[in-house]
């Protein structure tokens, strides 16, 4: 076996928390070494645009790549390595082992070493033996996904996520018939139900079938597909998406005696410091905490995992950056509809022992007298100190930058008074005089007083029957 000494920072993964820090850690270190290695053929790419490469909505599958190693290499002497995958950890001797395309392993030593494993996703027992069953994670996944809608007429899609919404337009797109097979008792769980059924409506109205509450999921045929059988019935099918979930990649972490977390991914400090001197870790295979708990959470999310690429190289060459924990804040297009999360909603809040008070109001992004008018449905939560800790919008446009703003109400902690008394702009296209976020603190609030106020019985000094 081959052995390169050469120390530096050596990057596992080359998707959005490993580049984010090898470009961090350039611009900090122009003197630094920094090798990434990543198993399969493309870095630097926008994973969740595959859905829309799939659509056709984007042309090519290169307008996903944002840099080749070509470009890091020329433009900010990093090097990367495709094609190569980091197969054991040496803390002690600070080097990891390298299989090479050849089937050639060599040794690389670091001086700083970064987990950007990433995670992989869940897969159905035995769907490893079909040919025609599909998950979608990466530039090859979208890829082959893409080839496959010219062939199919229909597909099942086995969960009911964000990525399965995004699926279930992509393939309608195409002319294909979708059917969505989902455990829960409704889709979309980091929604509430009442607000999962907006959804629920939208699928119908694009022709989606949905079966909710399904037991096991079963694949019959051969070499491919050709049936599901659940508790509910039996349905012919072309192919099947598996998008039931994602698990960190944590193999290598465990094996080097990185410490995991209670989500079972990999646990760091805010500066995404393992427990293992000199190794990092961050993105989807990190766990992070909640600013609303302060307890762990995962959220497998590109935004996070580049935020914690960013802090660990900048702490890696020599800085001193903190990771500021996750909402879980998401958006995704269902559709028509544009729906939107942050902070806790009612189902983790009763799970983890948090009273709430939810409100729900409905109101329109601009002015009645402006065509094309869209109804935003906004659901508040707050606690019982009177902190907003969660919000959900489901709606058209304007969705997107709301969300926004109660994502930091959530942060700042503030309360919906707090939230009543910001000065947001005004122009009939845009929104009404009353903007929705004002009409959600205003219903939040009454909601609050009325609760008060039935609290607040009045004193008897006299017992009467």
């Amino acid at each position: 076996m081959e052995k390169n000494s050469d120390p530096g920072l050596v990057i596992v993964g080359g998707v959005a928390a490993g580049m984010s820090a090898a470009a961090k850690a350039r611009r900090m270190r122009p003197d630094l070494p920094i090798t990434v290695f990543e198993r399969t053929g493309y870095i630097s790419y926008g994973a969740c645009g595959l859905p829309y490469y799939v659509s056709g909505d984007v042309p090519s599958v290169d307008d996903l790549i944002h840099y080749t190693p070509e470009q890091f290499k020329r433009q900010r002497n990093i090097d990367v390595h495709v094609h190569h995958e980091v197969t054991a950890i040496d803390p002690s001797a600070q080097t990891v082992t390298v299989s090479e395309p050849s089937g050639r392993e060599r040794e690389v030593g670091y001086s700083a070493l970064m987990l950007a494993t990433g995670a992989s996703p869940h897969r159905l027992a035995g769907q490893e033996r079909f040919s025609n069953v599909y998950t979608i994670d990466t530039i090859e996944s979208g890829l082959a996904l893409q080839q496959l809608c010219a062939h199919i007429s229909s597909v099942a899609i086995i969960g009911g996520g964000f990525i399965s919404m995004e699926m279930a337009e992509a393939f309608r797109r195409h002319g294909i018939a979708v059917r969505i097979f989902q455990r829960s008792p409704h889709i979309m769980k980091s929604f509430d139900a009442d607000m999962s059924l907006l959804i629920e409506h939208e699928l119908a109205r694009h022709g989606v079938e949905l079966y909710k509450g399904v037991g096991e999921v079963e694949l019959e045929g051969t070499d491919r597909v050709t049936h599901v059988s659940t508790d509910m019935g039996r349905y012919d099918v072309d192919a099947v998406l598996v998008a039931i979930g994602v698990r960190p990649n944590v193999e290598l972490a465990r094996e080097a005696g990185v410490k995991l977390g209670i989500t079972g991914a990999i646990m760091t400090d805010d500066h995404m410091r393992t427990s293992v001197p000199s190794i990092y870790a961050g993105g989807d295979n990190t766990q992070g905490y909640s600013p609303v708990t302060g307890t762990p959470c995962y959220f497998p999310l590109g935004d996070t995992a580049n935020k914690m690429g960013k802090v660990a190289g900048e702490n890696i060459a020599g800085g001193d950056a903190s990771f500021g924990g996750c909402l879980g804040s998401a958006i995704v297009k269902v559709f028509d509809l544009t729906c939107a999360r942050t902070g806790l909603n009612e189902y983790h809040a009763a799970a983890i022992g948090i009273d709430v008070m939810a409100s729900t109001s409905h109101h329109y992004d601009r002015a009645s007298y402006c065509p094309h008018r869209n109804e935003i449905t906004t659901k508040l939560l707050t606690g019982m100190e009177g902190n907003i800790i969660g919000g959900q919008m489901i709606g058209g446009r304007g969705v997107t930058g709301r969300i926004d703003v109660i994502a930091s109400a959530v942060y700042n902690k503030m309360r919906p008074h707090d939230l009543y008394k910001l000065d947001f702009c005004y122009s009939p296209p845009y929104s009404p005089v009353w903007d929705p976020l004002l009409i959600a603190a205003r219903v939040a609030m009454d909601k609050a007083h009325a609760h008060h106020a039935k609290e607040e019985k009045p004193r008897r000094d006299v017992l009467t029957f």
